[in-house]
């Protein structure tokens, strides 16, 4: 049975977002990316038929919505229909959306978290590169262990993550959780 895809976009202060999701949950996601077309590209990579469909995206257009308001919105909770990744990749996935709004990890929590080897959290950087979700997958709440912000697969680069970082942070205090 032929799966359906549904697109559409989402505005917010950091940029335009663009979404794809099935029928059981959200499948790619863009980052917040400064123009319309940039978020785009992501999506276009998927290789898909995709459909508009502004009432099967609304629900997870709400919950970015809200999101970019400064909302904590549960996004553990929201169904994923991830089509890539390697059981790796999906373990250091399921392990970042654990991370609670406000708060921050490092690449090594997460690499200590899955039964990696110490130098592992090199590896788990690399995942969260192709993370397909971000946002729904938190990989912008992942700093180095020594604080600093690194890394963030965006074309506007590593300023996204701070500012997703200090969107959470005006509403709760991010601290990092040992």
């Amino acid at each position: 049975m032929r799966k359906n895809y549904y697109y559409d976009f989402v505005s917010s202060n950091i940029g335009f977002i663009a979404l794809v999701v099935s029928d059981t949950g959200v499948v790619i996601s863009s980052t917040p990316e400064k123009k319309l077309e940039e978020s785009l590209i992501k999506i276009n990579e998927f290789g898909y038929k995709l459909i508009k469909d502004e009432e099967k995206t609304f629900s997870y257009k709400r919950i970015l919505e809200s999101y970019f308001n400064g909302e904590d919105v549960e996004l553990e909770k929201i169904s994923l229909d991830l089509q890539v990744g390697t059981d790796f990749q999906k373990k250091v996935w399921k392990v970042c959306r654990k991370i609670k709004f406000g708060q921050l990890q490092s690449y090594k929590w997460i690499s200590q978290k899955i039964g990696g080897k110490p130098f592992s959290y090199r590896a788990v950087g690399n995942a969260l590169k192709v993370n397909p979700v971000p946002i729904f997958i938190p990989c912008h709440r992942v700093i180095g262990e020594n604080g600093n912000l690194c890394g963030y697969n965006s074309l506007q680069g590593i300023s996204v993550k701070e500012k997703l970082i200090n969107l959470e942070k005006n509403y709760e205090d991010s601290l990092i959780i040992e």
